[in-house]
Order: structure tokens, then sequence, then C-alpha cells
């Protein structure tokens, strides 16, 4: 142990003030900070869970309205699936549909005297790309009707426009029909 001077023991006699400074500073350094910083640690971890709480809360608040955003979103996803078709290759896309609805027709007894794509639309903002094609027809008029309602209610095609001459039809029979149907699809475009 050190011995203290007698000029500094001296002058801690004639000021027991200076001591007591001494002696409280020596306590703030080793009681007094430590207690302050873990304090502010408190108060940051409290702050944290208050805003875990808020955002708990807000949850549990908005289940309802939640819940009836995710019925229309789920209701939007179905009617989109429902709609459009997923992406392929555009030549392998426009072979098989075009097979597709010749044979729809030709299973109905309608002849397709000529099928022609047409040039396709990107949509970019939607994420989808348009196709369409140019269908020429004959046959009968109420085979004719039987695949412009199979079009419209089985398959992801939809007839844009049409015009069809009648033929050969008195009060009985409906006769023949004969030509054009615009028909269009949409593809989801993922990337492009």
């Amino acid at each position: 142990m050190s011995k203290i001077p007698p000029v500094l023991l001296s002058t801690f006699r004639q000021n027991p003030v200076l001591i007591m400074l001494v002696l409280i500073l020596a306590a703030l350094k080793f009681f007094m900070f430590p207690l302050i910083e873990w304090q502010s640690d408190l108060v940051k971890s409290n702050a944290a869970l208050e805003n875990r709480l808020f955002k708990a809360n807000h949850v549990v608040d908005n289940l309802e309205s939640n819940a009836q955003r995710r019925a229309t979103l789920e209701t939007i996803l179905r009617i989109k699936q429902d709609i459009l078709l997923p992406q392929q290759e555009e030549p392998q896309f426009k072979l098989e549909y075009q097979q597709q609805i010749e044979s729809l027709f030709n299973t109905n007894k309608i002849s397709v005297t000529s099928f022609q794509w047409r040039p396709s639309e990107s949509l970019t903002a939607l994420g989808v790309k348009k196709f369409t094609a140019e269908v020429r027809l004959t046959g009968r008029t109420l085979d004719g009707l039987r695949v412009i309602n199979l079009i419209e209610t089985s398959t992801k095609f939809q007839i844009d426009e049409f015009n069809l001459d009648i033929a050969n039809h008195d009060g009985l029979k409906l006769g023949f029909i004969s030509g054009t149907m615009i028909l269009s699809t949409y593809m989801e475009v993922v990337d492009e």
C-alpha cells in the first residue's frame, strides 16, 4: 500500500469536502454509470417490444378486413388461372391450340377452311400476351351454334367477333353457315 504524501493528507484534513467529492465521483463511476446504461438498454428493449405489440394488435384489429382481402385475392387468382394459359414457347403453343380448335370444330361437324394466327400482342403492364386467330368455317347452322357455345364455355378462348352468312334456311330448317370467327386467348408471361 502506498503512502499518502503529507501535503495531500493535510489538504484533505483541511478540506473534508474534497474527500467527499472524491468518494462521490468514485461512486458515480462504479455504481451510477452502469445503472444508467442498464436503464437505457431497458428503455430500448421496451420500445422494441412495444413496436412488436403494436404490429400484433394491428394484425388482430384488422383480422376481418385481412380475411376479406385474402378472399378477394384468392378469387382474382382463381379467375386468372381460369382465363390465362400457362407460359410456353410460341410455336409450340400455336400448333397445339390450332389443332385443339380445329378438332373442336371437326368433332362438331364444322369444316375449317382456313386457320390463321395474327401477330401476338404483348400486354407487358398486365404480364400477358394476347394471341388472336382468324378461323374461316362452313357447316350446318345448328352445329355452328353448338361450336360457339363450346368455345365460350369450355375453352380458354373467347370469340372477339364473327361474321356468318346463313344460307338455305326456311321455316323448319336452319340451313348452313359460312363465315369468319376471330378467336383470342391470353398467355401468362413471367419474364420476357
